[in-house]
C-alpha cells in the first residue's frame, strides 16, 4: 500500500504556518525539521518534489513577493549563486534539448535559490539565529540516536519505516565497514550524513561558548544530565558511527575555522590556523597516497582499500570524459558512463563532467565570494562583538567543511540546499549586520528563546 500523496502535505503545513504565524516560523516549524529528519529520496507529482521541497515552495514564494517589495539587498555572493544556478540550467538544457524543461529549471531552484534566500532573509533580520541554531543541532541529535540501530544491525531505520508507505524507489543501501553498518540517518548515505554532523557539531560548539543551552533536557527535567555535554557526545557518536574520513576531515578543518573568530587575538590565531591546516593538509595527502598505493592490507580494511582506490581510478577515467565537454558541460545525466564505475565520487570531477569547467569555477568562485569576505570582515573589522565574529567564524567553516566533505561524494541530498541555506545565512551576515549584538554572552539560554505565536 503506498499513500505518495502525504509527501505533499508539507506544503499544507507551511501554508498554515504562514498564515497563523510568519515566514519565519514556517521555516523553522516545518522546512527545517522536514529537511534533517525525513528522507529526501520519496517523490510524488509533476514535476516530482519530496518532502522538504514541498515545505519551501510557499516559503519561497513569499520570498518572491518580499523581493518584489524591496527586503533584499544586493551582493557579491548573490551574483555567484545566481550566475551557478542558471549555468547549471543552462548546460543541462544545451545537453538534453527541451525534454523535461520544466522539472530541470524548476530543480536547481528549489534545492539551491530557494534554499539560499531563505538563508538570507529569514534568520538574522528575524532574531532567529539561537532558534535555528538549536533547531538543526537538536535534529541532527536525534538523527544519531536513531542511526545506532542501523550501525548495529545494519538495517536504516528510516528506510525501514518510509519504504513501506511510498512507491518512489530508493537507491542507497547500507554501507559495511569493519563488520559494523555506517549510519546515513535520513540522508541516504554515511558521507551525506557526516557532512551534515559536522555542519551541527561546529555549530554546537558555538551554541556552547555562548551558552544557548538550558541546563537539563526540558522533556526530562529531573535527570541529571547537562544537556549540551550530551548533545555533544551524541553527535560526535553519530559522526563516528558514519566511519566516513572524508566528514571527519571536514569536521576538524571546520572546527579550527571557527575556533580563529572566538580566540582572544585573533590575527595569531588565524595564522596557527593556517599554519596546522597546511601542514595538516599535506599529511593527509601523502598518508592517503601511501595508503593507496600498498599492496598490502588485512581483512579489515579491504573495503576501506577499495573505496580509497576507486576514487583514484574514478579522477584518471573520467578526466578525458571531462574534456570532450569542458566548456558546456554533458548536462545532468547524458556523460558516457566508464564500466563498473557508476557512481563518480568526487564532486568537483563530477561538477567538470555535468557543467564543464565553467560550472566547476563558478561553483568554486562562489565559495570563495561567501568565505572571503566572512573571513575579511571578521579578522578587520574592530567594531564586531565576540558573538558576532564567532557567528562569522562559524559560518565559514561549515562552508569549508562542506567543501571538504564533498571532494569525496557528490552534493546530493539534503546537503545541496543546506550548503545554499549557509551561504543565504552568511551574506545575511554581511549584507544585513547590526551593530547591536543579537546575543547576550554568557546569559542563561532561555532569556533568548524567541516565542513564535
Amino acid at each position: 500500500m503506498t499513500i505518495d500523496p502525504i509527501i505533499a502535505l508539507p506544503a499544507v503545513a507551511s501554508v498554515a504556518v504562514i498564515y497563523y504565524a510568519s515566514v519565519e516560523a514556517a521555516l523553522y516549524r516545518v522546512y527545517l525539521p522536514i529537511l534533517l529528519l525525513l528522507p529526501d529520496a520519496y517523490l510524488f507529482g509533476w514535476p516530482p518534489l519530496n518532502f522538504n521541497e514541498y515545505a519551501l515552495l510557499p516559503i519561497g514564494a513569499a520570498l518572491c513577493w518580499w523581493c518584489l517589495n524591496g527586503r533584499w539587498r544586493w551582493s557579491l555572493t548573490d551574483a555567484g549563486v545566481i550566475l551557478f544556478i542558471a549555468w547549471t540550467i543552462i548546460s543541462d538544457i544545451h545537453a538534453g534539448g527541451l525534454t523535461d524543461i520544466v522539472y530541470r529549471i524548476l530543480k536547481p531552484i528549489m534545492i539551491g535559490l530557494l534554499p539560499y534566500m531563505a538563508g538570507k532573509l529569514l534568520i538574522e533580520q528575524t532574531g532567529m539565529r539561537v532558534a535555528i541554531i538549536r533547531r538543526f543541532v537538536f535534529c541532527l541529535f536525534v538523527d544519531s540516536i536513531l542511526s545506532a540501530y542501523e550501525f548495529r544491525l545494519g538495517v536504516n531505520p528510516f528506510r525501514m519505516v518510509f519504504g513501506r508507505f511510498f512507491s518512489s524507489y530508493d537507491p542507497w543501501f547500507t554501507q559495511f565497514r569493519y563488520g559494523l553498518g555506517r549510519v546515513a540517518g535520513p540522508f541516504g548515505h554515511a558521507i551525506f550524513m557526516g557532512a551534515m554532523l559536522a555542519i551541527a557539531i561546529i555549530l554546537h560548539r558555538y551554541a556552547m561558548r555562548f551558552g544557548l543551552w538550558e541546563r537539563r533536557f526540558s522533556w526530562f527535567p529531573t535527570l541529571r544530565i547537562d544537556k549540551a555535554k550530551a548533545m555533544l557526545v551524541g553527535l560526535i557518536a553519530g559522526s563516528i558511527m558514519t566511519i566516513s574520513r572524508g566528514p571527519w576531515l571536514a569536521t576538524m578543518v571546520g572546527l579550527i575555522i571557527a575556533l580563529v573568530g572566538t580566540a582572544q587575538n585573533r590575527w595569531r590565531a588565524a595564522r596557527l590556523a593556517v599554519i596546522v591546516l597546511v601542514i595538516g593538509g599535506g599529511l593527509v595527502y601523502l598518508g592517503g597516497k601511501s595508503y593507496v598505493n600498498t599492496s598490502q592490507a588485512d581483512k579489515e580494511s579491504q573495503e576501506e582499500l577499495a573505496s580509497a582506490e576507486y576514487r583514484t581510478r574514478l579522477v584518471a577515467e573520467y578526466s578525458d570524459i571531462a574534456a570532450q565537454q569542458r566548456f558546456w558541460g554533458w548536462g545532468s545525466t547524458y556523460w558516457p558512463r566508464v564500466p563498473g564505475m557508476g557512481s563518480i565520487d568526487n564532486w568537483y570531477l563530477l561538477l567538470m563532467l555535468m557543467y564543464g569547467i565553467t560550472g566547476l569555477v563558478l561553483f568554486v568562485l562562489m565559495l570563495l565570494a561567501a568565505v572571503v569576505h566572512l573571513l575579511w570582515v571578521g579578522l578587520v573589522d574592530n567594531t564586531l562583538t565576540l558573538d558576532q565574529r564567532g557567528m562569522l567564524f562559524t559560518l565559514a567553516g561549515i562552508v569549508i567543511s562542506i567543501a571538504v566533505a564533498v571532494g569525496t561524494v557528490f552534493l546530493g541530498g539534503q546537503v545541496f540546499p543546506a550548503l545554499f541555506l549557509f551561504l543565504g545565512w552568511s551574506d545575511a551576515c554581511l549584507v544585513y549586520r547590526s551593530r547591536r549584538s543579537p546575543v547576550v554572552v554568557a546569559a542563561p539560554a532561555f532569556a533568548f528563546r524567541r516565542v513564535i505565536a
